[in-house]
């Protein structure tokens, strides 16, 4: 599995679809702030962090996304319930 989302990771994949971003991001930093950021942008970060984190982020959070903190929990949220998820289908098949 893939290294769980970090601000710094959160911070390069912002860098990776935005290019150099100014100085070291907080979680407090609002996305529409950032250089570039419109809604291509967003849905580029999106999907590389989906793919990076090998998550699936749903539109309710997509939409409630307004800074890098919530980026970052919604990434974290969701990584958490996959792993849940693969952990409850582990223990179905050692009981079926």
């Amino acid at each position: 599995m893939p290294a769980a989302p970090s601000l710094s990771s959160i911070e390069r994949a912002l860098g990776d679809v935005l290019g150099p971003l100014p100085g070291t991001l907080d979680g407090m930093a609002r996305l529409q702030d950032l250089p570039g950021w419109d809604g291509r942008r967003c849905a580029a970060v999106v999907k590389l962090c989906e793919q990076r984190f090998m998550i699936q982020l749903n539109r309710g959070q997509i939409s409630r996304m307004a800074s890098v903190g919530d980026l970052l929990r919604a990434c974290r949220q969701m990584r958490a319930a996959r792993r849940a998820a693969a952990r409850q289908g582990t223990r179905r098949q050692a009981l079926g």
